[in-house]
């Protein structure tokens, strides 16, 4: 894999509680930063109502 030279964003739904999902998430964390690139892992939070508020956005589905 080529050097990573543009800013990309990844998003992954993971159960932190789970060891094997954990693992996988580390995993790739380990590819994207033997290539060179920078990792920073954020959970996002939102209450029922948020999620689907957002889910109704003509930007949900934009990306």
């Amino acid at each position: 894999m080529e050097r990573m030279e543009a800013l990309k964003i990844f998003t992954y739904l993971c159960a932190f509680d789970l060891q094997e999902e954990f693992d996988y998430l580390m995993g790739i964390i380990e590819r994207f930063k033997s290539n060179g690139a920078n990792c920073y892992v954020v959970e996002l939070c939102a209450d029922f109502d948020e999620r689907l508020i957002c889910n109704k956005s003509e930007n949900y589905f934009a990306a």
